[in-house]
């Protein structure tokens, strides 16, 4: 018997996070084992659920013109954020999208080339940016747009497409479609980066200039995705013509210069060691103070470098931010919204909490959210906070599948 449980512990050693199910008595074992995987096996369906009820309802805020709405609608007047949209289509490919899925989120990109700016307006303007609109719908049909020729930023609505194109070149027939639209990829990157300072970080856009903490994580991520983009899609087009090709290989420096750039500057401009905290933004070279109080923009941003992977979320820093974070905000029950801190759910919490593995403040926040917000859908969800939900839920699908399959593979019968 002694030997037997020896035997046990020993295998144990190779079984990672599963070890302390064989660590013990094999009849506490053999209960541990079936209880964890019917755990496993509800999140698996809650998550299902989820990702079915938003996808669904995230692909009615397509409208005809192939433009993602703010929120679905029929008769009326409709919100088009572009940045919005991109991270609706980023949760409408994620996963394994169907054929009717692609096509939509192929519609909603061919929108966004569409409304590219052609030219730079007032001096200020750059070209190949993007504004928001509002459209009139009639029975389900877009009858005009109109934009006031404004955006929230530059860098990050940049970032947010360049994300899309990366998604989308991975269905069928994406990289072709990509190929077709190559110098627009080349502005839209040349967008992104027309705002890096000598601070080495984006300012939002070139009429204000302060650089976010947010944008440039994201803008960081995006470059990155670019730089794959570049290597896997672009370059290897063998109908490049020799400028073409040695256009690309300069896209393709840019890239990858910028990264390092962008990544010292969050380190050395934008984290405080000794205070243990990111600075929100940088404005005329100076970072901005941090109360963990405040809820936008300080609390929240200081996920983005988790979020985007500038830190690993395994990472001691990745950890206490995060735990820093839940000791001042109760987010999986709604209270930064119920209590008036914010207008909106930010689901990209929950991608974080997916993210770092806290399956417990990830659950909580999704009953909360089928019991809540799910039967409705009233406002204030929209289409971006819904897509991080779906994004969130997908990651922990895939985690909740992946620990099975250990169980599964690890599992030694006596």
């Amino acid at each position: 018997m002694k030997l037997d449980l020896f035997a046990k512990s020993i295998r144990c050693l190779f079984c990672g996070t599963l070890s302390l199910l064989w660590c013990v008595s094999v009849p506490l074992g053999a209960t541990l084992l079936p209880n964890r995987q019917g755990v496993l096996q509800q999140r698996i369906i809650r998550y299902s659920e989820i990702i079915q009820s938003e996808t669904q309802w995230l692909s009615e805020t397509a409208l005809s013109n192939g433009a993602i709405a703010f929120r679905p609608i029929t008769n009326g007047e409709t919100y088009i954020n572009p940045y919005f949209s991109c991270y609706t289509i980023l949760a409408l490919l994620n996963g394994n999208p169907s054929a009717e899925r692609i096509v939509l989120c192929q519609n909603a990109i061919d929108w966004h080339f569409s409304h590219l700016n052609s030219q730079v307006l007032g001096g200020v303007q750059l070209a190949a940016t993007i504004f928001d609109y509002t459209a009139v719908v009639k029975d389900g049909v877009v009858v005009s747009e109109h934009t006031d020729q404004t955006q929230d930023s530059t860098d990050s609505y940049s970032a947010a497409f360049i994300l899309v194109l990366d998604a989308f070149a991975k269905t069928k027939n994406g990289a072709s479609y990509l190929i077709a639209h190559r110098q627009e990829f080349s502005d839209v990157l040349s967008v992104m980066l027309a705002t890096l300072s000598n601070d080495g970080l984006t300012f939002a856009k070139p009429d204000y200039k302060i650089a976010y903490l947010m944008d440039n994580c994201e803008v960081l991520y995006a470059l990155k995705a670019a730089e794959r983009l570049l290597k896997e899609i672009y370059l290897p087009d063998t109908s490049l013509s020799a400028w073409q090709k040695a256009a690309l290989e300069q896209d393709l420096a840019r890239a990858v210069s910028a990264q390092k750039i962008i990544a010292h500057a969050l380190e050395s401009t934008l984290w405080n060691a000794g205070g243990g905290y990111y600075a929100p933004y940088l404005s005329s070279s100076q970072a901005a103070s941090f109360d963990p109080e405040v809820f936008y923009a300080d609390a929240v941003s200081q996920l983005c470098p988790i979020i985007y992977g500038v830190i690993s979320p395994q990472s001691a820093r990745a950890k206490e931010i995060y735990q820093t974070f839940c000791a001042h905000w109760d987010w999986e029950t709604l209270s930064h919204v119920n209590d008036g801190d914010t207008s909106y759910y930010w689901g990209m919490i929950a991608y974080c909490a997916a993210l770092m593995g806290d399956s417990s403040r990830l659950d909580r926040f999704l009953k909360h959210y089928q019991n809540e917000i799910i039967p409705t859908h009233d406002m204030p969800i929209f289409n971006s906070d819904a897509a991080w939900v779906v994004l969130a839920c997908q990651q922990a699908l895939r985690d909740c599948k992946e620990e099975l399959s250990q169980i599964s593979r690890f599992h030694m019968p006596t």
